[in-house]
């Protein structure tokens, strides 16, 4: 299906009447309610997360909980998205020879929800630097 329209669950589900052993299913998850959907509408046993989780790696607390019955747990800070972001900085920086590309791309993703991420993410894009990223970061 790639990444065209909604997922379809249907062909989970086939998959999942047709053998024996679990299947893990994955498509648009995310957060924990669409998690659930997929297993009520699949079938499936196991749920993988795929985009769903970029810039929000909090996405797997939010799943668990969902899946178990649990109350969701609360959305970060302001503060805990940029700590976490300056993390992935610093390992994408450890990893890779010119992280900037990487890091202009992903940056926003962690405020997507915040005011003023539209300015913020022009303002990555014409960071010049690293340094000058997690100034910005520091900033927002």
């Amino acid at each position: 299906q790639g990444y065209t329209g909604p997922a379809r669950y249907d062909g989970i589900r086939r998959v999942k009447e047709a053998v024996s052993i679990p299947v893990i299913g994955n498509g648009d998850v995310v957060d924990g309610a669409s998690a659930k959907r997929l297993q009520a509408v699949s079938g499936c046993e196991g749920v993988m997360l795929g985009r769903g989780a970029l810039g929000n790696p909090w996405i797997y607390r939010q799943v668990q909980a969902a899946l178990n019955q649990e109350a969701p747990p609360p959305l970060p800070d302001l503060a805990e998205r940029k700590r976490v972001l300056l993390r992935h900085f610093d390992l994408q920086q450890q990893y890779e020879e010119q992280p900037l590309g990487h890091l202009r791309r992903v940056a926003s993703w962690y405020f997507k929800d915040c005011p003023g991420v539209a300015e913020f993410r022009n303002r990555i894009h014409q960071a010049q630097s690293v340094c000058e990223m997690r100034d910005l970061i520091e900033a927002f």
